[in-house]
């Protein structure tokens, strides 16, 4: 069969050279750093828009449940390719992944308990909403960082 990347008919050849360029745990490390800056962002930037946004998100039952789906398999793949293949201080990952699945669970087997459960951590003051935000988003930077430089 040939290969229509390097046209040598070595398929191995060519995804050795494909998963060689970025590995797998960089990628979903940076992934998740990304989706953790671009969910809590909004709270940085305008509290009382976070906490509309929060609202908005568990009123809707499906999105809920797909979210949380969404959620689980990137987990489930997060702590597959850290096991697979597993980097320096791979634990910190693979820990990251087992909250964030049982996050994503919650939502998925009970969406209105852990809608209501969401609501109640989030009504909060703005200033509080805010540095939790800064917390967050300053810790996907630092992931993207540890990513990048210990991965």
């Amino acid at each position: 069969m040939i290969d229509a990347v390097n046209c040598s008919g070595n398929y191995q050849e060519a995804n050795y050279f494909i998963s060689d360029t970025m590995p797998y745990p960089k990628l979903y490390a940076i992934l998740i750093a990304a989706i953790i800056i671009m969910h809590r962002l909004p709270g940085v930037i305008s509290p009382a828009f976070f906490k509309r946004m929060v609202a908005w998100y568990t009123s809707k039952r499906l999105i809920c449940v797909a979210g949380g789906a969404v959620l689980c398999i990137m987990a489930l793949w997060g702590a597959y390719v850290i096991i697979a293949d597993y980097p320096p201080h791979g634990w910190l990952l693979l820990g990251l992944s087992i909250v964030i699945f049982h996050k994503a669970v919650r939502f998925v087997i009970s969406p209105s308990r852990a809608a209501k459960r969401e609501l109640e951590a989030w009504s909060q003051l703005h200033r509080n909403i805010f540095f939790i935000c800064l917390a967050s988003v300053l810790a996907g930077v630092a992931l993207i960082i540890f990513a990048i430089y210990i991965i």
